[in-house]
């Protein structure tokens, strides 16, 4: 699996679409909806990994800018 390199503002923007994602889905929590909190789990644990994402690219630039 290949790694694509992002910029920080297309990380952000994934991060919003899973934003909206995980409202929906804490939503289907809420109501009870069969296998919803799996789903939430697995919202949560890409936005953790966005945000990792996110860090190193803004590091990487910030080095970049640097040198």
């Amino acid at each position: 699996m290949s790694r694509r390199t992002e910029s920080p503002a297309q990380i952000r923007a994934h991060l919003q679409e899973l934003d909206n994602i995980l409202l929906f889905v804490s939503r289907a929590v809420q109501d009870g909806a069969p296998g919803a909190d799996r789903t939430l789990g697995e919202v949560v644990t890409a936005r953790v990994r966005l945000l990792k994402a996110l860090r190193a690219a803004s590091q990487a630039r910030g080095k970049q800018a640097r040198a």
